[in-house]
């Protein structure tokens, strides 16, 4: 229930936001011929939007902070973080900390970010078990395609640009320039 007490705290953002708003004048609804009653005047009140004077001053310190807003600031420590692990991966040193964005609303609001998290550091097990074998340095033998596909017919061509020819992708032989129906 609103009070006499926030009417008075917030009196002129509420004016403005009603005559801003609905086109009423606050000091007629409350004190004129004709004055609304307290269930009206909560209702009012509790309908103003996000954007209105009132709500930005109660709920943003008076800053308007909207989707747009959280998405560019969301977007600039992400660019933020893509360009630290950039860093890390190319030159020595340190990197430099995280940025982030000061919202208008209260801290403990807000969600954590990846970006405010240290990362992990990762031990060689840990990386065999996820890329396998061949991640972690140790040698692999590889079967080779021919071996699993002896019967090849060369359906599987591609242009090495590199060798400048065409190769089979099963058994990596060099083939003949194949005709305008190879994909």
């Amino acid at each position: 229930m609103i009070s006499f007490e926030f009417v008075a705290n917030h009196f002129d953002e509420l004016e403005a936001d009603f005559q801003r708003e609905y086109g009423i004048d606050l000091r007629e609804a409350l004190y004129g011929v004709q004055p609304v009653g307290g269930r009206r005047l909560t209702a009012l009140i509790n309908g103003l939007t996000p954007s209105s004077l009132t709500m930005r001053r109660l709920y943003s310190e008076g800053t308007v902070w909207g989707t747009a807003e959280e998405l560019l600031a969301t977007l600039v420590e992400q660019l933020d973080m893509s360009n630290r692990m950039y860093h890390a991966v190319h030159f020595e040193g340190d990197v430099w900390p995280p940025l982030r964005i000061q919202r208008p609303y209260a801290e403990e609001a807000q969600i954590s970010s990846p970006v405010t998290q240290e990362p992990q550091k990762t031990d060689p097990d840990e990386v065999r078990s996820f890329f396998g074998t061949m991640a972690a340095g140790e040698s692999t033998v590889v079967e080779p395609l021919a071996a699993k596909f002896a019967d090849c017919t060369h359906q599987y061509i591609y242009f090495d640009n590199g060798a400048k020819l065409y190769r089979c992708q099963l058994c990596d032989v060099p083939v003949e320039e194949p005709g305008d129906g190879f994909s």
